[in-house]
């Protein structure tokens, strides 16, 4: 039988990895080192809004004695039984089909063509090779979880806060969700109508709607910070509202028929035990109908519940290095001068003692061994206390930064991860910053 290879050279030896494992071939423009990885792990970097482990083949194999930098390199991100490396090579031959026996399952198999021996990597091989968990995409998780239960049918529901009331409405209804400063050029219409006003968003027309108003409900005097645009690239109508709470999936069984029914509100589910009310399609599509401004055919956006679903981080900086936690492991951030610390006897490197909180005590952790350099004694340092699954400590810090909100596509995740980086992220200038695995580090 025949295989495809794609052959390529580490160190002058020559190589083959089957075509029908190799996802991508790249080269490797941006380097990201993580700390305290196994000496053949060169980094992270990213092709294609992909964030990916690099592997350093030449040190996996017994090449190299040390991962050289990869910049410049090519790398090949190969697919080990649904799990996605980054092979770090030298060069990139050809692709090649060659006469092979069936397969018998070895790790490594060596061809014979014209004189020159290539090996032959396989999946098993780079298993028993690599330890290290690899970087996992939260839409990625999120699909795989929705294709499990494909056969329990699901809505997905975006769920938005007005008057302090949560609502929600289908996410194949939304053709986006800006903020209001997003809004230009906006004029008023005085009339008795719910839609108040015209806008220009992105060089587009929109009419704006006031969901209050349509709901007879009370007004107060602030306005929206989030608009919900609804309907096509080709005709839509928005309407301002409080804030976006979260985007879920539930089960239609779990969709409980004919709230009050009227024209407005058809079903609902309970969410974080609230009841939330569905939007109507009926209604959302007759408001569209009636109202919407029309537009020429444009390109197809993508407005599925991807998009919507985001993230809040947290990014910090220690020692000239840049992290990132989730917001959702963040319990309090305090300037460190002044706070009661007392000492600890421990053979854990990073701990430098017990801080006293209000309620409890917790040990506080530098990351200064890690790096091999320390803290500023006279800098302002920072201390910020996180809850990580269940593993509370509060870190030594040199400074918070920002906070940033990243879609899920932009999140990667090393499951399982026992490294001191548990994943990236991609900020919106294309940076990539470590997620700090606290678990690493625990007492």
């Amino acid at each position: 039988m025949k295989v495809s290879l794609l052959e390529f050279k580490v160190n002058d030896h020559s190589f083959g990895i089957k075509t029908e494992h190799v996802k991508n071939v790249f080269d490797i423009e941006l380097v990201k080192p993580v700390p305290s990885m196994p000496d053949y792990i060169a980094g992270l970097t990213k092709n294609a809004n992909t964030v990916s482990l690099l592997v350093c083949f030449g040190k996996l194999v017994g090449l190299t004695d040390r991962c050289e930098d990869p910049l410049g390199k090519f790398a090949i991100l190969v697919d080990i039984n649904g799990k996605y490396y980054a092979l770090v090579v030298d060069e990139i031959v050809k692709i090649q089909e060659v006469e092979t026996e069936e397969d018998n399952n070895e790790p490594v198999k060596f061809y014979n063509l014209k004189g020159e021996v290539i090996e032959e990597i396989t999946p098993a091989f780079l298993k028993q090779k690599i330890k290290v968990p690899p970087l996992e995409n939260e839409n990625k998780k999120k699909s795989e979880k929705n294709s499990n239960n494909s056969n329990q049918k699901e809505e997905n529901f975006l769920i938005f806060l007005l008057n302090d009331k949560k609502l929600s409405i289908k996410t194949d209804l939304i053709d986006r969700v800006e903020h209001v400063e997003a809004l230009k050029n906006g004029v008023d219409i005085k009339n008795k109508d719910w839609i108040e006003s015209v806008v220009l968003i992105k060089d587009e027309v929109i009419k704006i709607g006031n969901l209050k108003k349509l709901l007879n409900w009370e007004e107060d005097k602030s306005k929206g910070e989030t608009l919900i645009i609804v309907g096509s690239d080709r005709e839509n109508i928005g309407f301002l509202v409080d804030d976006i709470l979260d985007t879920v999936s539930i089960k239609e069984s779990d969709i409980e028929k004919n709230l009050d029914a009227n024209d407005i509100f058809e079903n609902y589910f309970v969410y974080n035990k609230s009841v939330v009310p569905i939007l109507s399609e009926k209604f959302i599509k007759e408001i569209i109908s009636k109202n919407a401004v029309q537009h020429g055919k444009k390109e197809k956006k993508e407005t599925d519940t991807q998009t919507l679903s985001k993230k809040d981080f947290l990014i910090f900086n220690i020692l000239g290095e840049r992290f990132a936690v989730s917001m959702e492991e963040v319990e309090e951030v305090m300037d460190f001068e002044g706070l009661n610390i007392s000492p600890y006897i421990t053979e854990n490197p990073f701990v430098k003692g017990i801080l006293a909180l209000k309620n409890k005590s917790v040990f506080l952790i530098s990351l200064e061994k890690i790096f091999n350099k320390n803290f500023d004694k006279n800098s302002e340092l920072s201390v910020l206390v996180l809850n990580q699954n269940g593993i509370e400590v509060a870190l030594l810090i040199s400074k918070i930064e920002k906070i940033e909100t990243v879609p899920d596509r932009n999140i990667f995740k090393l499951e399982a991860s026992k490294e001191l980086i548990r994943g990236s992220i991609i900020t919106k200038d294309g940076e990539l910053i470590s997620l700090l695995n606290i678990a690493f580090i625990k007492p």
